[in-house]
């Protein structure tokens, strides 16, 4: 379990990395909506003010979502998100993050996995580290 906790936690770190650099290539806002509840998250670009669609996965063709306790990541769960207020990391089109509320993300700014690893997310920049817990 404690590989898969670290695949997840690597697959989730480059994922917001590519939220990020979409928002900044195509000039769009992208986002990240976690569920704990269901240990998921999706990624969206905003089409117009206020609507976002789902990215399509560049490796499948499909909904950008991933599921984890399941598969490849059997045991793993989104134990808690942490990101100001609410559960959705948005980035603008020069790859600044922010929350739910759309304000400037703000430290401490995080998401849990299987409460062993902990990405954390810096203010200004959306650079990602990961803590083993």
């Amino acid at each position: 379990s404690t590989a898969r906790a670290n695949s997840a936690a690597y697959k989730l770190r480059t994922d917001i990395r590519y939220a990020q650099i979409l928002a900044m290539q195509t000039q769009t806002r992208t986002r990240i909506v976690f569920n704990s509840a269901t240990s998921t998250y999706t990624l969206n670009r905003e089409t117009s003010p206020g609507v976002w669609s789902t990215v399509v996965d560049p490796s499948s063709h499909g909904t950008y979502q991933v599921v984890f306790n399941t598969g490849v990541y059997v045991g793993v769960t989104i134990s808690a998100v942490s990101l100001n207020s609410g559960s959705t990391l948005i980035f603008d089109s020069y790859g600044a993050p922010f929350n739910a509320a759309e304000t400037a993300l703000t430290e401490p700014a995080s998401v849990t996995l299987s409460a062993k690893y902990r990405l954390d997310l810096t203010a200004q920049t959306g650079k990602v580290s990961i803590t083993i817990l």
